[in-house]
């Protein structure tokens, strides 16, 4: 869900940056390679994130393949059919160190080129104004804030928490249920526990949402490739695609909540 505001990088970066130090058995490259360096190259680009367009305008290549999983990806990033992939920097943090970061590194791109807002895509507008109300409390009250640390800075791959590890609902679920489609494949925001249960900031913030409005909540996976047919269809009151990118809700038709979450845009490389 891009909107291209300019942030401060070292705002972000103090965010961003103790989350790949958390482990530290696990050595990552970052800015080893500069972004330019890829200008011109032949990228990989994450079906239905509308990276392609990142990949014209930052490095001015036309030059791109899409793939449908993050394993595809990583496959053309080895077999070198492509020469970088495409990806948000807070999620590419746990993604290389996961995949192997002897092999791969990471660049960052500028603030000033690429950065963006996160936020859910609403079913209706009342729904956005519904979760609006919900998402300035607890940032007013530090849950937000309180989240970010533990899901982002804190995260550690060896050791992610359940939802019932870190939240439990008070209010019931007399008022029905929430819909709520999600990509597992965004860690730390949307991930499997150990159990396979989703788990992640995402998902406990949609779980204290659902609980300050005395709902259920009801989480469906969906890929990036069918999120678009999936909102459009109607079923889904939310979708917390934070890998999600959308060049702005004026043009795509998509009703966007507040934001949430702030980040960059990378490259992942084969070092």
């Amino acid at each position: 869900m891009k909107r291209l505001l300019p942030l401060a990088l070292a705002v972000i970066l103090i965010i961003m940056i103790p989350a790949c130090k958390k482990d530290e058995t696990i050595t990552l490259t970052v800015n080893e390679r500069p972004y330019t360096e890829f200008i011109g190259k032949k990228f990989a680009v994450l079906d239905g994130t509308g990276y392609e367009t990142m990949v014209q305008s930052i490095f001015e290549s036309d030059d791109y393949i899409i793939f449908e999983t993050n394993d595809d990806g990583i496959t053309l990033l080895k077999n070198g059919a492509v020469e970088a992939l495409m990806a948000d920097y807070t999620a590419a943090i746990p993604w290389v160190s996961e995949i192997g970061p002897e092999t791969f590194g990471i660049s960052v791109v500028p603030s000033e080129y690429a950065s963006f807002d996160y936020a859910a895509m609403a079913k209706n507008v009342e729904n956005a104004e519904i979760f609006n109300a919900f998402l300035a409390e607890i940032k007013a009250n530090g849950t937000l804030e309180e989240m970010s640390s533990r899901w982002v800075d804190g995260y550690d791959r060896n050791n992610i928490p359940r939802i019932s590890d870190v939240f439990t609902p008070k209010n019931g679920t007399a008022n029905g249920e929430l819909i709520i489609g999600i990509n597992l494949e965004c860690a730390p925001f949307d991930m499997p526990d150990g159990e396979g249960n989703p788990t992640g900031f995402e998902i406990e913030l949609m779980s204290r949402f659902a609980d300050s409005v005395g709902k259920s909540i009801v989480f469906e996976e969906v890929s990036f490739s069918d999120m678009m047919p999936y909102y459009t269809s109607g079923r889904p009151d939310y979708i917390t695609a934070m890998c999600y990118e959308i060049a702005a809700s004026e043009s795509s038709g998509i009703i966007f909540t507040d934001h949430y979450y702030e980040a960059l845009l990378a490259v992942i490389y084969v070092k």
